[in-house]
């Protein structure tokens, strides 16, 4: 396991994104550990040196280990800055004024060529550019929580048990063997979208709280009385962009993976 150290990370900002995400991850696997037992294994969190878009769920005699490759948080923080530079995303948010994001930054467009980069210009106004890292935040923290599920579902036994494999992965260089195999791991990627889709929950809610008491989100979050519906339906949306770019990232690896269709999985959410 190659470990990546976000502290490389030479933007203050990116690394800083870098660094909650893996705290929340930390101290979720920790109240998880204390819920259902201290005999029960750890839980870890790491980001691993992979050249590809992908997230792994692993374990030994003592430890859980859930991997994130560490490109995924800098491309989705990318993405959805690029993204909400748009005005149709989120109308109510002014795309005038001052520029708080303006950067150019280096965008992946071939996951099957992640040497290739593409300078993205990155402009966006404060309102959209704190929009567009939260989005980011959302996403990856599902991420993590998805990987969560699956360990709590028990799907790193199961995959050995089944499919003699020691690591799950959200994207795979081989098909399952059968039909009931590939039906067996749709049904895991679903169990693990519903656990991660209960724990962000605690994230929104602090997030609905947050946005009546913190100028910079008030402007983007607060809508009077259905702040947090504004807030639920939003996080969908972001998913659902996120679960697309999953998708086609597959297709360009040419990788298989079990997942649902993004539509499915954003309303299943």
């Amino acid at each position: 396991m190659d470990i990546f150290d976000p502290a490389e990370i030479s933007n203050t900002s990116i690394r800083g994104q870098y660094e909650r995400l893996l705290r929340r991850g930390v101290s979720t696997g920790d109240a998880v550990h204390q819920a259902y037992g201290e005999n029960r294994k750890t839980i870890k969190f790491v980001y691993v040196k992979r050249q590809e878009f992908n997230a792994f769920v692993t374990g030994d005699d003592d430890h859980y280990y859930v991997q994130i490759a560490s490109g995924v948080p800098v491309l989705l923080i990318v993405l959805f800055n690029k993204l909400f530079e748009n005005p149709i995303l989120l109308p109510d948010l002014s795309a005038e004024g001052a520029a708080a994001t303006n950067v150019s930054l280096p965008f992946i467009v071939d996951p099957a060529r992640i040497e290739f980069r593409e300078e993205w210009q990155l402009s966006l106004n404060a309102q959209r550019a704190v929009a567009a890292d939260f989005f980011a935040d959302i996403c990856m923290t599902f991420v993590s929580y998805h990987e969560l599920g699956h360990i709590l579902s028990g799907h790193v036994e199961g995959h050995r048990h089944y499919d003699g494999r020691l690591s799950f992965a959200e994207m795979t260089s081989y098909r399952p063997r059968s039909l009931k195999s590939r039906r067996r791991r749709q049904a895991w990627e679903i169990d693990a979208d519903l656990i991660a889709s209960t724990l962000l929950m605690n994230y929104i809610r602090e997030l609905d709280q947050h946005a009546r008491t913190h100028d910079h989100t008030r402007k983007v979050f607060f809508h009077e009385e259905d702040t947090i519906i504004h807030i639920l339906s939003s996080t969908v949306v972001a998913l659902l962009a996120f679960f697309s770019y999953v998708r086609g990232a597959r297709y360009r690896l040419n990788m298989n993976s079990v997942h649902p269709h993004p539509m499915v999985r954003a309303s299943y959410i």
